[in-house]
């Protein structure tokens, strides 16, 4: 729904690939799937029932994040008032962060925690037969009044599919720094193996990386540039490059297509070289954005960033040699902070 204030604010819309992913494997099972991304479209709630009343769901999927709660529970609550009897699932972070507290909340009546697709099917095959959901991991839900909340499922070990892109309305994504009109994103892997004290990565997509394979990559991006006419991608991973080989493979794929198509991505400043910097901007990358996050190495100390002020400035001119964009992110406030060691990261920056 609509409750993104930030994002209308920087006129960025972008593809909501949690959902995209969970749509695919609905499909892989056998299930018909709509989706409703009322943000892209600007549908308010009566908007939103009159699609769902139209495909006749049998189940309403909805997902969340802290900060979209609130405007999620007025939808839920509207969609709960106009199909009494089709139930609703919520998963997205807030969920696995606060499992219980979310099923406190009348509008929802299972939730999902973590990765989804595996969770999914298994809660489907119970809902579709005796509703005994106690051996559905990753679900929580209600039982004679109490909130269940079942143990967590274990991470999926084989990430090498493809969202359902044919489902979403990919000529209304946008992103206020994009260069080209036809904008889309992809994530290539999964899990995060550092322990940053300010992220949630490791409760969220957990601690075990997982990757999908250049040749799975190189197919979405053919299926984005030549079904879509997707001319911009952006690679949401926290770090695009922690495994270089399989990146840099994956750039000589993308080389060999001649495709007229840029693309951005996130990564680690400890976890580039000027190799891999190379073949990346031969390959169409034109913005990187660093986690760089402090000017101060006590700072990055605290925060168990382990990277060095050093790596940063190699990181950056690496890229300002092959013509790459950057933004770092920055952060002040932290734990142990002063006015000293603020003013270290504004200069540093």
């Amino acid at each position: 729904p609509q409750h993104s204030k930030v994002q209308q604010l920087l006129q960025s819309k972008y593809p909501p690939l949690g959902i995209a992913f969970l749509a695919g494997a609905l499909e892989r099972l056998g299930h018909e799937v709509q989706i409703i991304d009322a943000e892209a479209e600007e549908l308010d709630d009566a908007d939103i029932a009159v699609r769902i009343g139209t495909f006749g769901a049998d189940l309403i999927g909805i997902t969340s994040t802290t900060w979209t709660l609130a405007g999620l529970r007025e939808t839920a609550a509207y969609l709960k008032k106009t199909f009494p009897k089709t139930e609703i699932i919520i998963g997205g972070p807030h969920v696995g962060e606060f499992p219980g507290q979310t099923l406190e909340m009348e509008e929802f009546d299972y939730g999902v925690i973590g990765e989804g697709e595996k969770v999914i099917e298994n809660f489907l095959r119970a809902y579709e037969g005796n509703k005994d959901f106690s051996g559905v991991r990753g679900l929580v839900y209600r039982k004679d009044g109490k909130i269940v909340v079942n143990e967590r499922e274990a991470a999926l070990t084989d990430i090498d599919f493809n969202p359902a892109w044919h489902l979403f309305p990919i000529e209304k994504y946008t992103h206020v720094m994009a260069r080209k009109k036809r904008f889309a994103t992809m994530f290539s892997s999964r899990g995060c193996p550092y322990r940053c004290t300010f992220c949630d990565a490791n409760s969220r997509i957990g601690k075990e990386i997982r990757f999908r394979s250049p040749e799975n990559l190189l197919a979405e991006v053919d299926t984005l540039y030549n079904t879509y006419g997707v001319r911009e991608i952006c690679f949401y991973d926290d770090t695009l490059t922690l495994d270089r080989n399989r990146i840099k493979r994956f750039c000589e794929l993308l080389i060999e297509r001649k495709y007229d198509l840029i693309w951005e991505c996130r990564t680690r400043v400890d976890c580039i070289n000027e190799e891999l910097m190379k073949v990346m901007a031969r390959a169409g990358c034109y913005r990187i954005r660093f986690g760089v996050e402090a000017g101060n190495e006590t700072i990055l100390n605290v925060l168990k960033k382990d990277i060095t002020l050093d790596q940063a400035r190699t990181a950056f001119r690496l890229a300002k040699k092959y013509k790459i964009e950057t933004v770092a992110y920055f952060m002040l406030g932290s734990p142990s902070e002063t006015e000293g060691t603020m003013q270290d990261t504004i200069d540093f920056s």
